[in-house]
């Protein structure tokens, strides 16, 4: 099955290199569910089996916003909590692989599934076996924009814009073993501000964070590199509390934001009586 090519967001302006970890924007498809009360069997059949229930959709990762539910497995749905890089022209190397039933694309330091164990895509050969099962055929290079939605159980079935897709991460090789085995995504005030109030996080991602995270990242990965685990366990839950708290002072600064504050104090002062 073949994805119709739909526009995305725009890009910035202007057009930079980097070797962030991250899926190919251009031919990235993933499972959205469009029927939130469908099984995962079926969103499967729909995406990428031919059926025409209705229930999901084959899309662009580009396309994918926070509070999409999406498939992480055959047999698993989960929700973004965020998309990052929708606006951005930032361009990467990517590890273009084949596979007996389809294809996907995706930066060298960014996980995969295969032989058996999270990788990442630089230790995927010809002849190694991903998840559903589909052997490597052939793996090339390229230069493609990014994508990488965040989901609340740090994984996300990924396919190229046709053929059959293969398990990932959307995480890099220095932090997804982490938030895999150690920190789910979803016990994070981060996962709770998205489930609440999905298109306002993404907007403040999309606005303040994004930038941020660009010029932190290399810290970042140093740090955890260099720390132990627990203390990179508080340093990602004290991250995870300024985030939160940016995005209650960001939310304020509209319209929008004072009303919806003046709407629960109501609410809890009714409560209380």
């Amino acid at each position: 099955m073949r994805v119709a090519t739909a526009a995305s967001p725009p890009p910035a302006p202007s057009t930079t290199t980097a070797d962030d970890p991250c899926f190919d924007k251009a031919t990235t498809t993933a499972c959205r569910l469009v029927n939130p009360a469908v099984d995962a069997t079926s969103a499967f059949n729909d995406c990428f089996n031919g059926a025409q229930t209705n229930s999901a959709e084959r899309v662009l990762m580009a396309n994918l916003v926070a509070g999409d539910l999406v498939l992480t497995g055959k047999d698993e749905i989960n929700r973004v909590i965020v998309n990052q890089h929708m606006r951005s022209s930032i361009v990467a190397p990517m590890v273009n692989i084949q596979h007996a039933t389809g294809s996907l694309s995706l930066t060298a330091d960014h996980v995969i599934f295969a032989d058996g164990k999270f990788v990442a895509a630089r230790d995927v050969k010809i002849g190694s076996v991903l998840e559903p099962h589909s052997v490597v055929t052939d793996v090339t290079e390229s230069m493609s924009a990014i994508i990488n939605p965040l989901t609340t159980n740090s994984r996300i079935l990924a396919a190229g814009l046709e053929g059959q897709p293969v398990l990932g991460s959307t995480h890099p090789e220095w932090i997804a073993q982490f938030f895999l085995d150690m920190y789910p995504m979803s016990a994070s005030l981060t996962n709770a501000i998205s489930y609440l109030f999905p298109a306002k996080l993404q907007a403040y991602y999309d606005a303040v964070l994004e930038p941020i995270n660009n010029r932190i990242a290399g810290g970042l990965k140093m740090g955890k590199t260099s720390v132990p685990t627990l203390a990179a366990a508080v340093g990602v839950t004290l991250y995870d509390i300024a985030l939160s708290a940016g995005f209650l002072t960001y939310s304020l600064a509209s319209v929008e934001g004072v009303v919806a504050l003046v709407a629960t104090a109501a609410a809890i002062k009714a409560s209380r009586k």
